[in-house]
């Protein structure tokens, strides 16, 4: 009997370390194999190509195709997972009606809006049932005229030494305490942005924070060295209408001249407006470096402090 429960146990102890061994190679394939992607897209015109993305020699493929249509297409090994229509050139230009000249320049006015006869006032004396009289003048009451307002508190004026005819223009006092107003208020937002900009020296000048801000850099940089494409290859021509824009561009991307200058060709065009181009990149992205890269910030303490101050 001890002898069948301990091969029992001998059996639950090898499928355990089977399944655990699995489990371990899955996570270990999904971390550093790498997702491949490589594209080809020209603009003439209208932009046109494709790009491929695979995973483990091709077992999971997604392709983007652009043409009159964008396409995308999702494959496990040689079965279509699912294929969907993004963007269709038709659907966004809409359905066309061929109309006649008469029918663009008529305009659907309701008829309601001609004709409408203005609403005729009606004497009095005709209500009452006897005849208008066109030249009589309405009669009215005459009413007594109103008494002068006089000024409020006329008492306190006297006892203060002015007459009620002295006392201040109510439009110069209420211009004055506008004024004390906008005074007062500009005085607080003056106080409120020094306090923000000392808080806001105080944190930039922090030794602890200048270190942190250094890791993010750093890790910034390995995060886009992962991602951006190894290989890139193309030419691209551009200008605006506008000289200053185009030179706008070229002071951008002056800065990435030493990533690109052997294998792409930058054309820039100062007299008019153009895009065109072909362009071929080529690429990897390894999850377990984008997540070394995540864990490297995330251990930092100062970090930690600092996201969970501004989650509140």
């Amino acid at each position: 009997m001890l002898h069948i429960l301990l091969l029992l146990l001998k059996i639950l102890g090898i499928l355990l370390l089977v399944i655990l061994g699995i489990l371990l190679f899955l996570v270990l394939v999904v971390l550093f194999v790498p997702v491949r992607y490589r594209g080809n897209v020209s603009f003439h015109g209208e932009p046109r190509g494709n790009v491929l993305a695979s995973w483990l020699l091709h077992v999971l493929t997604a392709r983007l195709m652009m043409d009159e249509s964008l396409k995308l297409c999702v494959k496990v090994l040689w079965f279509k997972l699912f294929e969907e229509t993004l963007w269709s050139k038709e659907e966004d230009e809409g359905p066309k009606e061929d109309l006649s000249v008469e029918e663009l320049f008529r305009e659907e006015i309701p008829e309601e809006d001609f004709g409408e006869e203005e609403p005729q006032m009606v004497h009095m004396a005709e209500v009452s049932g006897g005849e208008p009289e066109p030249d009589a003048e309405p009669e009215y009451e005459t009413e007594p005229e109103p008494e002068p307002k006089r000024s409020g508190r006329p008492e306190e004026e006297q006892e203060q030494g002015l007459e009620p005819e002295q006392s201040p223009e109510p439009g110069l006092c209420r211009l004055w305490k506008k004024i004390k107003a906008f005074i007062s208020g500009g005085q607080a937002s003056f106080k409120k942005a020094r306090k923000k900009y000392e808080t806001f020296t105080a944190f930039v000048e922090d030794e602890e924070n200048q270190k942190t801000f250094r890791l993010l850099v750093r890790q910034t940089k390995k995060l886009f060295k992962c991602i951006l494409p190894r290989k890139v290859e193309g030419r691209i021509r551009f200008g605006f209408e506008d000289p200053y824009y185009t030179g706008k561009i070229l002071t951008i991307i002056s800065p990435f001249y030493g990533l690109y200058a052997k294998t792409l060709a930058v054309e820039p065009v100062f007299e008019e407006k153009a895009l065109e181009g072909e362009l071929k990149i080529k690429g990897r992205i390894r999850a377990a470096s984008i997540l070394f890269v995540g864990l490297r910030v995330f251990m930092n303490k100062n970090f930690r402090r600092l996201l969970k101050k501004w989650g509140k």
